[in-house]
């Protein structure tokens, strides 16, 4: 098997599983660009993932950090799962 560049990664990622791992409600795939820029070439800044996920609550993490006890065992949250930035968007400028 050969390796992978990073940008076949992606393709391949966006190509075969994003819209599966959405239909089975496991992600959702975001993709981000620059509203500023108006030609189609290089408006693409990058893309993420987000999965839903519950987090156990742990009374002894809550205690210590201040927190009044919270009666239910989890809360829900959003896991980032993939995220990528564009290699030609100025460093600093998204992302930071």
């Amino acid at each position: 098997m050969r390796q992978q560049d990073g940008r076949s990664r992606i393709d391949d990622y966006l190509k075969t599983s994003a819209l599966l791992e959405r239909e089975a409600g496991f992600s959702v795939t975001w993709v981000v660009i620059d509203t500023a820029v108006t030609q189609a070439e290089d408006v693409i800044v990058g893309f993420f993932t987000l999965s839903p996920v519950g987090v156990r609550v742990n009374p002894i993490v809550t205690a210590a950090v201040g927190l009044p006890h919270i009666s239910y065992p989890s809360v829900g949250g959003w896991l980032l799962g993939r995220l990528g930035v564009a290699v030609k968007q100025p460093r600093g400028k998204h992302g930071t």
